[in-house]
Order: structure tokens, then C-alpha cells, then sequence
């Protein structure tokens, strides 16, 4: 049946055919039943501009609107830009009788723009990087005079791209300015809420530093066109994450999942601790005292000192008491020295009714950790993945699982490593992460059996190095 939509369409060119008349292309297509219709809109090869060209024929000529249903898809996962335009096409969206019901999540960009340093120097430099083989760079000063020399068009022609990416940049800067200070970012979210709200779908929210695919994305310049983003961008997290706060409070959508994607290298000019914790204080704890499960990824962690995000996320996970599932983690390999941020909010997390909880990619420590634990006695699903135990060995965690989670159920280890441990033999602690690389168990006792036996496999292992090395006086055999 689909071999007779395929004569009608042809996939290469992507032009519409007639057997019968090419001066009546379309009269073979709105014949067609509603069934091959609906075929061919959900042919895999058709891509976001092939559905928005099939839905405007279909609207047109009153034929089955098998294409809104399958352009749906791409709203399932929405960014939403801090621009008029973006908040407005997502109440468009929402409202949207068929997009509406396919949104499944709405992460808003806490990307804002910084307009102090435009003319700095080393953001010309990022700015050129884009368009000009060596940059602004001192570094390169012959280069740089050669290519001048024998390129000075194809030099003038980069002078001016980078004039007009500033401009760019200034501009959604100002639209940034006058859209927060009229107030309607948050009447639109609310809008656009509300009307996800009366479809009672489930909708998962959250924000994110990440602008590549955000609604509007072709309209406004956007962070991922500068490498330089210390310089031309600022993180509002905390702000943004009132501002859902509000809009879900006040359109009554319920949400059960949270989810936050961000950098901690980025400037925040949320001030301090106490500054995030007083704005909208009474609202954000409503709004986060209801959520029962949270997602929150670091796409990178860093020794910076100027961790202005930090605080803004465990004012969150602070503020989140009720949480019964929490995912908490870094896209990014753990690295060293980050385990003063990881402690920081793991110690921030405030719901003892915690049941699931899911760390990757982490360096950690075992008393933030042990804390941690302590305050979940209810867990029934731990899970642990490529994460680092700073300067002591698992084993004392390891202990600490078995004899304080009752109703543990469902435990995932999977490379656990040892860092740092002066006083650990080398023996022992590739032993150690030879025994955590891989435990994956079901049902209470055989975790009990089975962590038992890692913890007696460990200290035999372990004594037995141990009176090597009184023997044989070598700190570090093999």
C-alpha cells in the first residue's frame, strides 16, 4: 500500500508528481485515502520543513491533517529562549489543540547577556575566532600581519562579520532588557502553562544553559555562536528558576519532575546565598516543596572559586523536602577538586523521603556522602556509576549501605573507583576497584549476601597486603 504513496511523492526530489496531469499535481494526493495519507507523514525520511510544507498543502486543501500530528514530535522536547519571540511561539504551542498534547517537556535557558565587556578585547577575539584563522591573538603577530597583508579583503570582509555579530549581540541584549522590564515573560509562561494545565498532560520542567535548539533559535543571536561566554554571558539561574516557580503556582499545571541542565563556569549575577534564598522566597518553597523527583546535570564541574551557581542549586535542592526520586550528576568525567561543589549540594539535600537515588560522574567524599545516606533510610533503589571516592576507601560506604538501608532493593555499582589514598597500598586499591567495577543486585538479602562478601573479600585482600608489607618492608609492592 505504501509503494502507491511513494509514486505520488517522490522522497529524492521532494516535489510533488502526477501520473496523470502535471497541471494538476495535487489532484492524485487529496484522493488519497487517510490511511496513505498518514503513511507517508510518517515517513521517517520527512524532516521538520518537509512536515511544515505537507501541513500547509494538507490545511489547504481540506485533505486529512495527518502532518500536524507527526510535526507534533518536535515539540515534544521544547528550549525556550529569554526572548519575546520564544515565550510567545511556546504559547502558541501550548495552545495549540495538537502540539499542545505533544509537549512532554519545557526547559527554559537561564542564558542572559552581559553587555559590560562587548568592546573588551579578548571578546573581539572570541568573535573572530569564529570567522578569521588567527583571531585577535598577540600570539601570532607575523600570522596575523602576513594574512593582513595578502588578504586585507577577505580581512576587511571578517572586520565586518564581526562588527555585525556585535550588533547582534547588542540587540538581544536590549530586546533582553525590555522584555524583563515589561514583566510579560512571566504572563506568557503562566499562559502558556494554564494551557497545558486544561490538557492535564504530564509535562516535565526545567531550565538549562544549553540555546542550540531553542524555539526561535534562527530569530536571535544565541550563546553557542561565542566560545568567550565568561565574557558575554551571565547564568540567571536563580531567576529563572522563580520565575517557574510563579508561572507553575499561578496556572495551577502540575509537575512532579524537575529537571536543571547547567554550567558552573558561567558568571551568575544571582548575588549570594541570601539574596537567592529571600527572592520569592514563600513562592519558590511552594513550588519546590510539591516536586517529587528531580534531575539535575553539571554539564562540567570546575575549581573556579567564583561558584555563584552553587548556591543557587542547593537553595533548590534545599527547598525540595519532599523529593522521593533525585538523579544528580555530570555529563562530563568526574574531576579532581570538584568534590567541594559535590559536597556542598549533597548536603543541601533536605527530603528524608528519598527512594531512588541515582549519582554518576561524581567525585565525593565519604562524610558528605555518609550524610547523605544517613538521611535516607527509606531508600529502596541506590545506583552509583563512575564516580570517585576522594582520598579514603569505599569500604567504609560500602559498610554503611548494608547496615543502614532496611528496605534496599535494588542496588547499581559500576566503576567505583579509590583516588588519592595515601596511606592504601596500590594493590589494595586496584583490588578495591576491581570489586566495585561491576555489582548489580535485586531484593534485600542477596544485596546483604553479596555486599558482605565484597566487604570480606576487601579485608582479606587488604591484611594479607598489609603483612607483605611488614615483611618485606616495601611500601608499594608491584
Amino acid at each position: 500500500m505504501f509503494s502507491r504513496a511513494s509514486y505520488f511523492f517522490n522522497m529524492d526530489t521532494k516535489h510533488w508528481t502526477s501520473s496523470a496531469s502535471t497541471m494538476e499535481p495535487l489532484s492524485p494526493f487529496i484522493s488519497l485515502p487517510n490511511e496513505i495519507v498518514t503513511q507517508i507523514c510518517e515517513h521517517p525520511d520527512l524532516n521538520k520543513d518537509d512536515l511544515i510544507a505537507l501541513r500547509l498543502t494538507c490545511k489547504a486543501h481540506g485533505v486529512h491533517d495527518a502532518a500536524t500530528k507527526a510535526l507534533g514530535r518536535y515539540f515534544r522536547d521544547i528550549t525556550v529562549l529569554f526572548t519575546r519571540h520564544s515565550f510567545q511561539t511556546l504559547v502558541d504551542v501550548c495552545e495549540h489543540p495538537v502540539f499542545g498534547r505533544s509537549v512532554r517537556r519545557i526547559m527554559l535557558s537561564s542564558i542572559r547577556c552581559g553587555r559590560d565587556n562587548i568592546h573588551h578585547k579578548r571578546v573581539i577575539n572570541a568573535l573572530l575566532e569564529r570567522t578569521h584563522p588567527y583571531g585577535y591573538n598577540d600570539g601570532y603577530p607575523e600570522d596575523l600581519r602576513r594574512y593582513k597583508a595578502t588578504n586585507s579583503a577577505t580581512w576587511l570582509k571578517t572586520l565586518h562579520d564581526v562588527s555585525v555579530r556585535i550588533q547582534s549581540y547588542n540587540s538581544r541584549a536590549q530586546d533582553e532588557d525590555v522584555f524583563a522590564k515589561s514583566g510579560d515573560s512571566l504572563v506568557l509562561l503562566v499562559q502558556a502553562f494554564q494551557s497545558l494545565a486544561r490538557l492535564d498532560s504530564s509535562t516535565t520542567v526545567g531550565l538549562t544553559n544549553q540555546e542550540c535548539h531553542g524555539l526561535g533559535r534562527d530569530q536571535s543571536f544565541c550563546a553557542e555562536e561565542t566560545k568567550n561566554e565568561d565574557e558575554l554571558w551571565f547564568n540567571a539561574l536563580g531567576d529563572t528558576a522563580d520565575m517557574i516557580a510563579t508561572a507553575l503556582l499561578e496556572s495551577g499545571l502540575l509537575v512532579t519532575e524537575f529537571n536543571i541542565e547547567t554550567c558552573l563556569n558561567l558568571i551568575s549575577r544571582v548575588p549570594v546565598t541570601e539574596e537567592i534564598l529571600k527572592t520569592q522566597e514563600v513562592t519558590t518553597n511552594a513550588m519546590f516543596s510539591r516536586l517529587k523527583e528531580m534531575r539535575l546535570e553539571l554539564n562540567e564541574f570546575t575549581t573556579c572559586l567564583d561558584m555563584f551557581n552553587a548556591p543557587a542549586l542547593s537553595a533548590i535542592l534545599a527547598r525540595s523536602t519532599q523529593l522521593r526520586s533525585l538523579r544528580l550528576g555530570s555529563r562530563e568525567p568526574p574531576r579532581h577538586y570538584s568534590s567541594l561543589h559535590t559536597s556542598r549540594f549533597l548536603r543541601s539535600i533536605s527530603s528524608s523521603y528519598l527512594e531512588t537515588l541515582h549519582l554518576y560522574q561524581l567525585e565525593l567524599t565519604e562524610s558528605s556522602l555518609g550524610q547523605l545516606l544517613a538521611k535516607t533510610c527509606k531508600l529502596k533503589r541506590l545506583s552509583m556509576l563512575n564516580c570517585i571516592m576522594l582520598k579514603t576507601s569505599w569500604i567504609s560506604t560500602i559498610k554503611q549501605i548494608k547496615n543502614t538501608l532496611p528496605e534496599l532493593d535494588d542496588l547499581h555499582l559500576f566503576s567505583l573507583t579509590p583516588c588519592m589514598v595515601r596511606a592504601m597500598p596500590r594493590l589494595v586499591e586496584e583490588y578495591e576497584a576491581k570489586l566495585l567495577s561491576v555489582i548489580n543486585v535485586r531484593g534485600h538479602s542477596c544485596i546483604q549476601s553479596r555486599l558482605e562478601e565484597t566487604i570480606q573479600s576487601y579485608e582479606t585482600f587488604a591484611d594479607g597486603i598489609s603483612v607483605m608489607l611488614v615483611e618485606g618492608g616495601d611500601d608499594d609492592p608491584w
